[in-house]
């Protein structure tokens, strides 16, 4: 039974060192503690944020990236049609066109709906 007590002791007596010095602690540096609460919560928010906008530009670029392939896809076509024989230039200057026209549209529209 010795053994046991000597334990409890011991272990009653570290949590009350702990208890007395954490006190003193409180007591000598109040501010230190509360700045460093507001340390760790900026942490935290900041993060939490660096993780949002990485999500929301993740995104963004999956947009972009489907776009850009759409947008290259007729004119990718328009170099098919142009290796074709019996294709004339005439044909292949007036797609031409076509396509800057549209993507001159597309760039209006974009910038209509910005502002």
């Amino acid at each position: 039974m010795g053994p046991r007590i000597n334990t409890a002791a011991g272990g009653a007596l570290a949590l009350l060192a702990y208890w007395i010095w954490r006190l003193g602690t409180e007591l000598k540096y109040p501010t230190d503690l509360r700045n460093a609460g507001l340390v760790t919560g900026i942490f935290h928010s900041l993060s939490e944020t660096y993780m949002r906008d990485e999500r929301t530009a993740q995104a963004e670029r999956d947009r972009t990236r489907l776009r850009d392939a759409w947008r290259d896809e007729p004119g990718a076509s328009i170099e098919r049609l142009a290796a074709e024989p019996g294709t004339t230039a005439e044909e292949i200057n007036q797609l031409n066109a076509l396509l800057a026209s549209s993507h001159r549209f597309d760039a209006l529209m974009a910038l209509d709906a910005a502002g």
